[in-house]
């Protein structure tokens, strides 16, 4: 019976030989072969980046613990704007809106960056 497995064994073999043999013939199989080769270097290199997340899901947790301590501390509320000056003036308009009232272009920037500083663009007394 030892006998029998060992010839089955090298039928076996010869055979797988000789498909391989055959694959290899075959017009881009040199691609797949190059690809099963490099499939344990990039393995590797899909582990390493596997384990660097475990640091990064450290660093978010401490983050999201730290913006959450702050949220909750006693942060200085933002002060409600005053309404602006020309809503209630009671002054009737003398030109229509939109005649006259071109800005020049440095008045425009200007504006822009008041309202992204979210200052009202006036100073404020000295105290």
């Amino acid at each position: 019976m030892a006998q029998q497995s060992k010839d089955l064994l090298s039928k076996l073999t010869d055979r797988g030989e000789g498909v391989i043999g055959k694959i290899s013939e075959l017009p881009g199989a040199q691609g797949l072969m190059d690809a099963v080769g490099n499939l344990p270097e990039r393995l590797d290199d899909l582990t390493k980046r596997v384990r660097g997340l475990d640091a990064l899901e450290k660093r978010i947790e401490e983050l999201e613990r730290r913006v959450s301590e702050l949220g909750s501390g006693s942060a200085p509320k933002a002060k409600p704007r005053p309404a602006s000056s020309s809503a209630g003036s009671g002054r009737a308009r003398t030109t229509p809106r939109g005649a006259g009232s071109e800005k020049s272009e440095g008045a425009k920037r200007a504006g822009t960056a008041v309202k992204r500083s979210g200052g009202t663009g006036k100073k404020k007394p000295a105290s």
